[in-house]
């Protein structure tokens, strides 16, 4: 089973080039996409946000702030088709 997520970090915790290389390090990641700075969608094959946090906070080597929370279908917002469609499907849009 997948799970979507949204991940929100500040300057301290890595630039867009060393965030993608966090996500593609960490196993349970499937899927990632970004549209706005400092966010991340992603997807996961873990239901814990706790361990892919403590992976990011190791990856980060403890710097800078961010948070990973579990995306819900009760959510708005103004995003691109293909990031809604990568939270509520769990795929990238064909």
């Amino acid at each position: 089973m997948s799970y979507s997520y949204i991940l929100c970090y500040d300057d301290a915790f890595g630039d867009r080039d060393k965030v993608k290389g966090y996500m593609n390090s960490i196993p349970q990641i499937t899927h990632w996409r970004y549209d706005l700075p400092h966010c991340f969608y992603v997807v996961s094959t873990s239901s814990s946000a706790d361990i892919i946090t403590n992976q990011l906070r190791r990856l980060s080597g403890e710097q800078g702030r961010f948070f990973f929370m579990q995306y819900h279908e009760n959510s708005q917002g103004w995003l691109t088709a293909e990031s809604w469609y990568l939270l509520n499907n769990k795929n990238y849009k064909p």
